[in-house]
């Protein structure tokens, strides 16, 4: 929808009303053309988006707006900018790898939403970014906040931290995903991109979900006072309420497939329980037992 909308905008050259938010190269209304009157900062500096050392980094449209801004060419329309300028701009910019990375996606959704064939952005490398390192939520810190949360933003962290579940699958629980087999019941989330997936549940988390799904009377585990269900950014402000500063859902997440790899180091297993499409993604979540090199040397021996 966004991407239509944009798509309208550019070729019209008339702005959306009440839309604050331009992304690049967004077409100002005549005599002027965006960017706004003013001096042009030079290429070289430091893009207002980019990330301190103790921030984290910029979301790519906000890296794109000010990318925009810092173009050497800002009186151009996108469709005739050329490659090498592109080129020639991008490399001029003092990134980290993230920000770099940012602004490159950014970019080839500008170019993908004007649908312009070829794109100068096709001429934009990829970027090797470093990986983090796993980051789960250490057990005494997930302890206490279930200790200290309500019931509802208890049934939150504990669908994060013990199914895995992320923060906008936890708020679409409904009743009607659960399925009973013979065995057990598993549940049907709902994941990003239409990629749902079924995942089995401990009868502990099935009571959890049939409790919570008995308030609403349209099933659903986290119901809004508006209809429907509560946003993900609510669920993840309800956490932050009991988690310390640097603990999230996301981190909670890491904790469930730390915890899960662990039982019997069955990286697979935990990469269909998170929804991720590579083994490498899972990887990145999972941080190995304490004593797993230990073990690894003394069969090695």
């Amino acid at each position: 929808m966004e991407r239509r909308r944009f798509a309208e905008r550019w070729r019209s050259r008339v702005p959306v009303p009440g839309d604050h938010d331009p992304l690049p190269w967004t077409p100002a209304p005549a005599p002027c053309r965006y960017p706004p009157p003013g001096p042009t900062p030079s290429p070289a500096s430091r893009p207002s988006c980019a990330p301190r050392d103790d921030a984290r980094p910029p979301s790519p449209r906000a890296c794109a707006t000010s990318a925009s801004s810092h173009a050497p060419w800002p009186t151009l329309p996108p469709d005739q900018v050329t490659s090498d300028q592109l080129l020639t701009w991008a490399g001029a910019q003092h990134w980290q790898p993230e920000t770099r990375h940012a602004y490159y996606v950014s970019i080839r959704l500008l170019y993908a939403a004007i649908e312009l064939r070829p794109s100068p952005a096709d001429a934009l490398p990829p970027i090797s970014r470093p990986v983090p390192p796993p980051r789960p939520t250490p057990e005494t810190v997930y302890r206490r906040a279930l200790a200290d949360a309500d019931e509802r933003t208890r049934a939150i962290l504990t669908l994060a931290g013990a199914a895995g579940l992320r923060r906008s699958e936890i708020v679409q629980v409904n009743i009607r995903d659960l399925i009973d087999d013979l065995t057990a019941t598993s549940l049907v989330v709902h994941a990003k991109g239409g990629r749902d997936r079924l995942i089995p549940l401990t009868d502990e988390l099935t009571a959890l979900i049939r409790t919570m799904c008995a308030t609403s009377p349209e099933g659903w585990a986290f119901p809004s006072r508006d209809g429907g269900h509560i946003t993900p950014r609510w669920a993840a402000r309800l956490a932050s309420r009991v988690l310390p500063p640097g603990w999230s859902l996301h981190t909670l997440r890491h904790r469930f497939a730390t915890t899960a790899y662990a039982a019997d180091r069955d990286i697979l297993a935990v990469q269909r329980l998170l929804g991720h499409t590579s083994v490498a993604t899972t990887q990145r979540y999972t941080a190995p037992p304490d004593n797993a090199m230990r073990q690894a040397l003394n069969a090695a021996a």
